[in-house]
């Protein structure tokens, strides 16, 4: 369990965990006013970029120590999570081309406003809610951060170290939304159960995104259920989501 906000979610499900805590906290617009002057700074600094590409190395570091790093579901969601990869939902995220890596502009101007940020954020913890409401047993919800953690104590003194690293995430959390919602309206995993973990059924990419599907998860719920409260994972949406890390070039 982590102890604090600034303790990096290192998958889906901690994403989650880590803006409810800030929308409980009364914190969304600053963390959207943070988020947003990231978007609009024309002159990154330095200790900005080694900052991020810190933040880039922890991640993938822990993602390899995974308990089901060695699973096939795991597997896919990490190329996914690789911008060199032929079919990265990261590259996408991120605006280059198959060969564009290394001459991407990394200066990424948007006329976004912090209450653009801040209603985008809103709704994706409405989403969220809504997910967990149809996929999870009544008070089967257990948060990955402790009850302590909350922006006032954690973030408040430097809030845009908090910014950073829930930025640093979206590509994470960007292609998991858009694998879990491909494999669950997918006519080969429909009928099938978001309980069942064996390998390359669907519960295992819930698993391997940190869920625990056998233990928390309603019986009787299929893909096509979750499918249903996953339409918001589209593309007007993680075109947004896009907007929000298109600048992150030092991934």
């Amino acid at each position: 369990m982590h102890e604090s906000l600034r303790e990096l979610p290192l998958n889906l499900k901690e994403a989650i965990d880590w803006l409810f805590i800030v929308s409980r906290s009364g914190a969304i617009f600053r963390l959207a006013a943070y988020v947003r002057g990231v978007l609009v700074d024309s002159n990154p600094t330095e200790p900005r970029q080694h900052y991020i590409s810190n933040l880039n190395a922890k991640v993938k570091e822990a993602l390899s120590q995974w308990p089901l790093a060695e699973t096939s579901e795991f597997q896919k969601i990490l190329k996914l999570y690789e911008p060199t990869h032929n079919d990265s939902k990261v590259a996408k995220c991120l605006g280059l081309d198959d060969d564009e890596e290394k001459n991407v502009n990394p200066m990424v101007k948007y006329e976004v406003t912090p209450w653009q940020v801040e209603r985008y954020l809103n709704n994706c913890v409405k989403h969220f809610k809504g997910l967990l409401r149809r996929i999870m047993k009544p008070g089967h919800y257990r948060s990955s951060y402790s009850k302590w953690a909350n922006w006032r104590s954690d973030c408040e003194y430097d809030p845009q170290e908090c910014a950073n690293l829930f930025i640093s995430v979206l590509p994470l959390v960007h292609a998991s939304l858009e694998l879990l919602y491909e494999y669950c309206s997918h006519w080969n995993y429909r009928g099938q159960m978001i309980t069942d973990t064996r390998e390359n059924h669907l519960g295992s990419y819930f698993e391997a995104l940190g869920f625990d599907p056998k233990e928390d998860f309603k019986e009787g719920v299929d893909g096509g259920d979750a499918a249903e409260s996953l339409m918001f994972a589209r593309w007007d949406f993680l075109e947004r989501m896009r907007m929000l890390c298109g600048f992150w070039v030092y991934y």
